[in-house]
């Protein structure tokens, strides 16, 4: 998917990319590959502010794909802060981005049915 800020011509779009975006080397390394597969980059930074604002410790991410998303919510999470990141598969995530970005530890990345691990992995914060 093209993302509705990356192709935009509109003026405020414009200008949310060039002036209010903060993608770190590590988002944007994802970013350069993806590009057209992605959500978007103005929803991701919104997600680090909710997550801030409401103080959140354990959150849960659902369908990673590259684990862009999944970056950014570890990004504004606290250290001693949890991410479960699951999928149905590991083919494209790049958790050599987690390691490089120093965040690794505060994301576990688990393959299998989203269900069974929400039911097994109690009290969770905020869900993506």
């Amino acid at each position: 998917m093209v993302t509705k800020l990356s192709r935009s011509s509109d003026p405020i779009d414009q200008y949310i990319k060039e002036h209010s975006l903060r993608l770190t080397s590590e988002q944007n390394e994802i970013i350069e590959k993806y590009i057209e597969m992605l959500d978007s980059f103005d929803e991701g930074q919104f997600f680090q502010v909710i997550i801030q604002l409401m103080g959140c410790k354990r959150c849960m991410e659902v369908g990673i794909f590259t684990g862009y998303t999944a970056l950014t919510i570890a990004l504004a999470l606290p250290s001693d802060s949890q991410l479960i990141a699951c999928d149905i598969t590991n083919q494209y995530v790049r958790q050599d981005i987690w390691k490089k970005a120093g965040i690794s530890d505060r994301i576990t990345l688990k393959i299998g049915s989203a269900i069974e691990l929400v039911r097994s992995n109690g009290l969770i914060e905020c869900v993506e």
